[in-house]
């Protein structure tokens, strides 16, 4: 869900910028339903694949092959790309596409769209340094990305993570990079006070355990339980959002497990950020879209990254934790005593603490900064017109 929330974040700020745009958001997540679109966005759903490995993606619910489902997919962004005729392209992590499938629209739009602005965002972390030169070498990332882009967005600072430096980054390929600082966002919508209430838990201590999509994540969801079992002779109470992605035997045992703990079981809420700004602390993994919130918020997190296929979670949890924002707990040395001890260390640390951690060595205003690239080209050209 990572890649459609962030770019669904990045939509809504660009229309509050500029009312007169309208954007198609693609996407391969079989979960996009749920969200809400904002005003003048609507999406565009691309077959889904699941990650095997580095690599490795597959078909995930059609019955095809591989090749063929990337090659339906290449198909609908051709047409997408020829019949929109995008004034901008904002295309999300890979460069031409999870297995090339995009560089067909690309080809498409700079020979019927030439004046098009052609932009790449990155998260800012991708994954181990060698592992990503490699990678980007293999593929010729750098290459796509100097033939076919104008622009490439950094959703980080370089203070805490240069990609730049880490990754290798060349000649004309480092000078397009603009850092437009970490995605986040104050505004939580529903007050605090209000989700506290609506969910009955008043002065009582609250913890929020977000699992990501929840497909590889069913041991945080049991060690949370674990550790609410030893924390409700405290009062403690809990929310547990296990993703839409966890299987459902796993969820059933989950849920009937929760009942028991004083922990209530939400398979997917649209309001994260609220629950987590209604927490006394959050527990986490360490993907880019909640580790944002997290931040934003201020909110007293553990962070349990992920550490396979990819290392980019540990890496930006680290980070993190070396500057007092989270506190990190290694998968190791997971357990339902470790994540208790955890919470409760960092359920004692202010938000205030935590603000000043974060503000010291962060620029959490990359949803403005990333709008305003983008809508910029917009109103030049339109300008140009009148």
């Amino acid at each position: 869900m990572g890649h459609l929330r962030r770019s669904l974040k990045i939509a809504r700020h660009l229309v509050e910028r500029e009312p007169a745009a309208s954007v198609l958001v693609a996407t391969g997540s079989r979960v996009a339903h749920r969200f809400e679109l904002p005003e003048s966005v609507d999406y565009l759903k691309l077959p889904a694949i699941t990650k095997l490995a580095n690599d490795r993606y597959v078909a995930d619910g059609l019955r095809l092959e591989s090749a063929d489902v990337f090659a339906v997919r290449s198909a609908v962004l051709q047409a997408a790309v020829r019949h929109y005729a995008p004034d901008v392209l904002l295309v999300d992590r890979y460069p031409l596409g999870v297995s090339g499938e995009l560089e067909p629209a690309l080809r498409t739009l700079r020979s019927c769209r030439p004046e098009a602005q052609v932009i790449l965002g990155l998260r800012d972390i991708l994954d181990d340094p060698k592992v990503v030169s490699e990678e980007w070498q293999r593929k010729g990332h750098q290459q796509a990305i100097a033939r076919y882009y104008d622009r490439v967005l950094v959703y980080g600072d370089p203070r805490v993570y240069d990609i730049v430096n880490e990754y290798g980054l060349v000649d004309p390929v480092a000078r397009m990079v603009t850092f437009t600082g970490y995605l986040g966002e104050a505004d939580a919508g529903e007050p605090a006070a209000e989700v506290r209430a609506r969910l009955g838990v008043d002065d009582r201590p609250f913890a929020v355990c977000t699992a990501g999509g929840g497909k590889d994540a069913g041991h945080i969801a049991n060690a949370f339980l674990d550790a609410m079992e030893q924390l409700r002779g405290e009062g403690w109470q809990g929310l547990l959002v296990t993703g839409p992605c966890l299987d459902e035997r796993a969820r059933a045992l989950v849920t009937a497990r929760a009942r028991l703990v004083n922990v209530r079981v939400e398979t997917f809420v649209a309001d994260l950020p609220a629950h987590l700004a209604a927490a006394d602390v959050a527990v986490a993994m360490g993907g880019y879209n909640t580790m944002c919130e997290l931040l934003a918020l201020a909110v007293p997190a553990v962070i349990i990254p992920r550490t396979t296929p990819r290392v980019e979670q540990l890496i930006r949890a680290t980070r993190f934790a070396e500057i007092g924002a989270v506190e990190l707990l290694h998968p190791d040395h997971l357990s339902g005593a470790t994540l208790q001890r955890a919470m409760h260390r960092r359920s004692a640390v202010s938000r205030s603490k935590v603000r000043a951690a974060i503000g010291a060595t962060t620029d959490l205003r990359g949803l403005d900064r990333a709008a305003q690239l983008l809508t910029t080209p917009l109103i030049r050209r339109h300008a140009l017109a009148s």
